[in-house]
């Protein structure tokens, strides 16, 4: 850790803060974001990440039907095969959204 000493110059303390915070960065977490980065190119985390987004899809839609049923509300086939279709959509959204933003973060290198 820094030791910063206070200068009386706002802008070069400041600049001092910054400097010291940087370096903690890149000693502390860059190793670490660089190894999560190293291994996007498995297809295990994108794998793991569309597990993991469609079981929150199922829990939501689960939860979703369960306050319907509570009201008395319930859906007609059409409305039930409209709302899987919107899931479906959803889920494919999200999916080729986290697997671009992996690739774009492995190409910039961070």
């Amino acid at each position: 850790m820094t030791r910063l000493t206070y200068t009386g110059n706002p802008e070069q303390d400041l600049a001092a803060v910054y400097e010291a915070q940087k370096k903690e960065y890149d000693s502390m977490y860059r190793p670490v974001n660089r190894e999560m980065i190293a291994s996007i190119n498995s297809t295990e985390m994108v794998d793991t990440a569309k597990a993991n987004a469609n079981a929150d899809f199922d829990a939501m839609q689960g939860q979703s039907q369960r306050m319907a049923s509570r009201f008395g509300l319930s859906y007609n086939p059409a409305e039930q095969q409209e709302l899987a279709n919107r899931t479906a959509g959803a889920r494919a959204l999200n999916y080729t959204y986290r697997r671009c933003q992996g690739i774009e973060l492995h190409q910039r290198g961070e």
